[in-house]
């Protein structure tokens, strides 16, 4: 019955943390693309 519990938990818990991480990844990526554009602002007159 534990072993059951556990099992299901450790799944409960990569599945939380597969979209985390998703989510970190598009945020870095907007940062990215946000201080890109900031740069080309700069540059360009």
């Amino acid at each position: 019955m534990c072993a059951r519990d556990c099992t299901k938990l450790k799944r409960l818990h990569i599945l939380a943390l597969q979209p985390s991480q998703a989510v970190v990844l598009e945020q870095t990526i907007h940062m990215s693309l946000i201080v890109l554009l900031l740069l080309i602002s700069y540059w360009t007159p």
